[in-house]
């Protein structure tokens, strides 16, 4: 398999676990557009991968990774966290030095 075809694989993923969490077939979500907008957003960040990972990885994103917690502070820690489209792995940094299990999951074969 080609890198584009581990791509398009893993954005199926990803639009398999939105199709579940949202109760929309995947079929519905996939359109011959859908999967072009797909493929030409990964390749558009695989493009530029280095610049993107370079300069978001000291970005502060402690209100973001607040907001998405405080729902969930009644929960058992530590939490397991699914990171779909994790990019340079910012957030799984964040959420493991936090005591989260996190796991990532990206299209974009510079960023695994």
């Amino acid at each position: 398999p080609s890198a584009s075809d581990d791509m398009l694989g893993a954005s199926l993923l990803a639009a398999r676990a939105v199709s579940i969490c949202r109760g929309v077939p995947l079929r519905a979500m996939m359109s011959t557009d859908v999967r072009e907008a797909c493929r030409a957003t990964l390749e558009d960040y695989g493009a530029v991968a280095a610049g993107y990972a370079s300069g978001n990885m000291n970005h502060d994103v402690s209100q973001n990774i607040n907001a998405l917690l405080r729902p969930l502070a009644g929960l058992d820690r530590p939490l397991d966290v699914l990171d779909v489209c994790c990019a340079s792995g910012r957030d799984l940094f964040t959420f493991t030095k936090m005591g989260h299990r996190a796991v990532g999951l990206d299209g974009v074969p510079a960023f695994c």
